[in-house]
């Protein structure tokens, strides 16, 4: 989760690639993969947030005459 200004940080990180995932109900889950996050630095990462579809229904009641 991030904070009100969509900052999230990791204490502690283990050596390697990283992966980000961004995900929120409605939307398409963005990936990036192959991350070089270090620890103790403040990086930046732009992420968009795609609606994932809608749906819309229209619901006709008739009775007889």
């Amino acid at each position: 989760m991030t904070d009100g200004s969509g900052h999230f940080g990791f204490p502690s990180l283990q050596r390697g690639s990283d992966v980000v995932k961004v995900s929120k109900a409605g939307f398409a889950t963005t990936i990036q993969q192959n991350l070089a996050l270090t620890t103790g630095l403040t990086t930046s990462l732009k992420s968009t947030l795609k609606v994932a579809s809608t749906t819309e229904s229209v619901v006709v009641v008739t009775s007889a005459p």
